[in-house]
């Protein structure tokens, strides 16, 4: 008994940009410096504080958040997360107060 076959579309391969590139350091070095606007807010507390700021990267408003509010918590680990405000992109951290 014959089995019919089924054929797949044919997928195109994009063109590759073969020119010049911009240099990898130039573009770090631009982001880095430039400030962006995160939310941060305690990942595990029950009524979690919360800030937008402006800050180079998610590090920084970790921290930044952490010294803010974690003034109170002393000697344990909280759990930050900061959030994107233009991308959306999410990042947990466990800082020591």
């Amino acid at each position: 008994m014959a089995v019919p076959v089924r054929h797949l579309p044919r997928v195109e391969q994009p063109e590759v940009n073969d020119g010049p590139g911009r240099p990898l350091k130039e573009l770090l070095a631009r982001s880095r410096t430039r400030a962006r606007r995160f939310l941060a807010q305690f990942s595990d507390l029950d009524t979690p504080a919360r800030e937008a700021m402006r800050a180079t990267d998610f590090l920084e408003a970790a921290i930044h958040f952490a010294e803010t509010y974690g003034g109170s918590i002393e000697g344990r680990v909280v759990n930050v997360t900061v959030t994107d405000c233009e991308t959306g992109e999410r990042h947990c951290f466990a800082l020591n107060v």
